[in-house]
């Protein structure tokens, strides 16, 4: 006696279908009793929004409690009925966010829903956003001469309301446009993008995770900045998404600290780091949730992969702070601490992590080495400089720069 339950989780996050947003549990409420084949009375499933058709289930015929933790830490559950022979539909409903355009920014816990939002001014106080190169020479004692307001193009917003701004980038620049790019990156290495945002007197230095490729479609996606500024004074709230409908929700609960629904997501983060070629970034978000939900220490397939990710991409700080600290877990003998040692010292050489998980490991990792070894004392310097000015509830590196 069983029927067919279609659940889906109703939000909008600008029409891109999204397959994996969630992960939900559905329990079997009494007098029905646990249903045969969920342990328990209880089941484990990955929600999809946006776009994408809901997902099947089959369930004994009784009654369901659904409920699901998005990545903005919000609660959204439901009961649902379930008869033999027959389909039942339940769609999970999100808070409203304030714009369809913010939609994403909403799901991921970085703007309030409508209920609480509030526009600014129309005199109020209009960001600017460069894009700039670096510097050359060494990125941590140089990456605050590196944002130059006077340097580099200004970007357009996407959308704005008056109290906050949204811009969309790849890597050629902005992409000012709802529909996703179908274009793939150029082949060979893309110097790294930065953006300066400036409001009244205090900037933002934003490592933009560029290029970033779609793992099934092989097509280049935007990366998307939010910049809201706070009435009354200086600051403003900037942020980074990248407009991923298979992995932004990933990332959003990795930095939520929920790493283990973070690997559900991830939809096997080993197969992630695996096609690694594809969309190395996308694999290092990967690798710091492997390595952040490691059970035991007996070696795993995917321990060689993390040391391809430091070896085959030179310009990816990430994947050696990840295998230097892959090595600290598992070492057994001197030589290994000085593996460690020496990818850490690749890690700071490569220049600012892209991730901002990665500065903290960074920065743990080189601590471990500062007390007997005065190179790494002097790296571990510069890199707590910089560390005093990230925002650590972002996934991808942001610096509060000096005020003027």
């Amino acid at each position: 006696m069983t029927g067919t339950l279609h659940l889906h989780l109703d939000k909008d996050l600008m029409h891109d279908r999204v397959d994996r947003a969630a992960v939900a549990t559905i329990r079997a409420i009494p007098p029905f009793g646990a249903a045969e084949g969920i342990a328990e009375g209880r089941r484990e499933v990955v929600l999809p929004s946006g776009g994408a058709p809901p997902l099947r289930v089959d369930l004994d015929a009784g009654r369901y409690l659904v409920e699901a933790e998005l990545p903005s830490g919000d609660l959204v559950s439901d009961e649902v009925e379930v008869w033999d022979g027959q389909d039942a539909v339940l769609a999970l409903r999100a808070a409203t966010s304030p714009h369809e355009w913010l939609s994403w920014q909403h799901f991921l816990g970085k703007v309030e829903p409508i209920q609480s939002y509030r526009a600014g001014p129309p005199n109020f106080a209009v960001p600017s956003v460069r894009w700039v190169t670096p510097a050359p020479g060494d990125a941590w004692t140089s990456f605050a001469m590196a944002a130059d307001d006077d340097a580099g193009p200004t970007l357009p917003p996407f959308e704005t309301d008056t109290a906050t701004w949204l811009y969309q980038v790849t890597a050629g620049g902005p992409w000012n446009e709802w529909f996703l790019p179908q274009t793939s990156p150029a082949p060979g290495t893309t110097p790294r993008g930065y953006l300066v945002v400036r409001h009244r007197r205090s900037r933002w230095l934003v490592s933009l995770p560029v290029p970033w490729t779609g793992l099934t479609t092989g097509t280049e996606l935007p990366v998307q900045i939010m910049v809201r500024p706070r009435p009354g004074n200086d600051h403003a709230d900037v942020t980074t998404t990248v407009r991923d409908p298979q992995i932004a929700s990933a990332l959003g609960f990795m930095t939520l600290g929920a790493l283990p629904t973070a690997e559900r997501l991830f939809d096997e983060a080993r197969q992630m780091v695996l096609r690694k070629q594809v969309n190395p970034l996308a694999a290092a978000g990967a690798g710091y949730v492997l390595l952040g939900t490691e059970r035991g220490a007996e070696p795993k397939e995917w321990h060689d992969w993390i040391g391809n990710l430091r070896n085959w991409f030179d310009w990816l700080p990430d994947g050696a702070i990840q295998d230097g600290w892959l090595r600290l877990r598992h070492r057994r003998s001197p030589a290994d601490l000085d593996a460690a040692r020496e990818a850490l010292f690749t890690a700071y050489r490569r220049g600012l992590p892209y991730y901002s998980v990665g500065l903290q490991w960074l920065m743990d990792g080189l601590t471990l080495f500062s007390h007997h070894d005065p190179e790494a004392a002097e790296m571990l310097r510069h890199v707590r400089d910089v560390a005093t000015r990230a925002d650590f509830g972002e996934p991808f590196t942001i610096l509060r720069l000096e005020q003027q």
